[in-house]
């Protein structure tokens, strides 16, 4: 009776273990794909990413000789924020590196299963319906599509629990304006920010909302920003300095790619790497004709570029888009994908490899010019839709592990297909609550579709790779978006 009793309570804790039973009984699945699939990637229960290097390893280099770096020969890292090291740090000061890998997908697991249990407190007290919690707990135990990054070392997970922990405290802060609550606030943006860079952005919303609800205060307006934004300056305090006194130069955030800056090689990123400067440049081009720049996608501009075959354009995008003009044909870009593929020739010296790099990037902004001269409204505007439409409307399961959709079971289809069907519900419940909710002024809805907006904009205009993994705290604000959209008769009242 007693624990009827606290089922029955949504703000019983109790349900955060029964989400983590849910949730490992749906990892076992997928962690047996894996298994199939991919064997050698897995250390114990952990899927070693492609990122493992730049997000692991210099927390190990500073355990062990006591510099944040890649390797032991490598200048200390400030390719990347430190977001991921932090939880891994706590397990690598008292465990082995393994046995500190393990707890971290662990601790990624009941994160998560904390991230589900508040999201469906917040779903039920935005709509004030009772059946909301239920939904958006089986939801985001079963189905959305990020579900297999708990296992994975990416920044993904952790970034969506401190997501939604954050909007939990956001719409706490909303309705009582304590100073605590927005620090807390603050402090776990600030944690998805250093997990996810180009979030940065999110920022500003709630800087608007502050500044406007106390317009006629300024000691207010300076106030509550400064709480809110304190974690993120407390952290650039350590990591300016940082960075100062080991490059001599001011890094206030990574000196890996942020859009708008010229960079050249780095480390963890030198001459052999896929993400390259002069790769970035082509993926530039890519963009500005509105192609899709994911290299590891099948049939992608980006993938022919870094594939060794064919050298032809066969049922590639490319060829119906009419991008060429006088200066920019085929050959050209059959001539660059060349250079680009020399360029990893191992028995050219560095300095040739670097020459190659180097006219790999002029000829693209050559190439971009003249498509931009060409076609104008294409560049300036079409591309961008199609750079959104790349980023948002595909198969957000098509990473999954296992065999393609064609050839899995009829239950793995199923689910994948549900999967599909709540992305593209939620991803639609956006622009529903922007045309038809905005005006009920709802301050937690008007910032969570900002925060969608923001993703859409960044991913759109600013970055030139766009995975629908990007879009995963979007998929949090697009939940948001319908349960307030159908707050009104959807559920029974309480």
């Amino acid at each position: 009776m007693v624990l009827k009793k606290n089922c029955k309570s949504r703000k019983s804790y109790i349900w955060i273990p029964i989400i983590l039973f849910v949730k490992l009984i749906v990892l076992y699945f997928f962690f047996l794909q894996i298994q199939n699939q991919s064997p050698d990637k897995l250390n114990g229960i952990v899927f070693i990413s492609n990122d493992f290097r730049e997000l692991i390893e210099p927390s190990n280099q500073l355990i062990k000789n006591g510099i944040y770096s890649l390797d032991d020969k490598s200048p200390p890292y400030a390719g990347r924020f430190p977001g991921y090291a932090f939880p891994y740090l706590v397990f690598r000061l008292l465990f082995s590196e393994n046995i500190s890998l393990q707890l971290l997908i662990l601790a990624q697991i009941v994160f998560s299963s904390i991230a589900i249990f508040l999201l469906g407190l917040i779903s039920e007290k935005i709509s004030k319906k009772s059946l909301s919690f239920i939904i958006s707990i089986i939801v985001f135990s079963f189905f959305p599509f990020f579900i297999k990054e708990d296992l994975y070392t990416m920044s993904t997970s952790f970034s969506i629990s401190a997501f939604v922990i954050h909007l939990f405290f956001l719409e706490k802060f909303l309705n009582n304006k304590s100073k605590k609550i927005l620090l807390f606030s603050g402090l776990f943006l600030t944690w998805v920010v250093l997990l996810r860079p180009f979030t940065l952005l999110y920022v500003f919303p709630i800087l608007i909302y502050i500044t406007y609800k106390n317009r006629k205060k300024l000691n207010n307006i300076l106030r509550y920003n400064f709480i809110f934004l304190l974690p993120f300056i407390i952290f650039e305090c350590f990591w300016i300095p940082r960075n100062y006194f080991n490059t001599k130069e001011i890094i206030p955030l990574q000196d890996a790619y942020v859009p708008g800056q010229e960079y050249g090689y780095t480390y963890g990123c030198d001459i052999d790497c896929i993400a390259k400067f002069s790769v970035v440049e082509i993926r530039k081009l890519i963009s500005s004709w509105g192609g899709n720049s994911i290299w590891y996608k099948p049939g992608s501009e980006m993938h022919w570029f870094l594939s060794y075959k064919p050298l032809d354009f066969k049922n590639h995008l490319f060829v119906k888009n009419n991008i060429f003009f006088d200066g920019f044909n085929k050959d050209s870009l059959i001539n660059l994908k060349k250079d680009l593929q020399f360029s990893y020739n191992k028995e050219l010296s560095y300095n040739e490899r670097v020459k190659i790099d180097l006219e790999i990037v002029q000829k693209c902004k050559k190439f971009k010019a003249i498509y931009m001269k060409n076609k104008p409204l294409n560049y300036f505007f079409i591309s961008h839709l199609n750079r959104i439409k790349n980023f948002l409307f595909v198969n957000p399961t098509q990473d999954w592990p296992g065999a393609s959709f064609t050839k899995n079971s009829i239950y793995y289809k199923l689910y994948k297909s549900i999967s599909i069907l709540i992305y593209l519900l939620t991803l639609l419940f956006i622009p529903i609550y922007g045309v038809i909710h905005l005006k009920n002024k709802n301050m937690f809805g008007l910032i969570c579709f900002s925060y969608a907006c923001i993703l859409i904009f960044i991913f759109g205009f600013l970055v030139e790779l766009s995975s629908v993994l990007y879009f995963s705290t979007g998929l949090i604000c697009g939940w948001i978006c319908l349960v307030l959209t159908f707050e009104n008769f959807l559920f029974k009242p309480k």
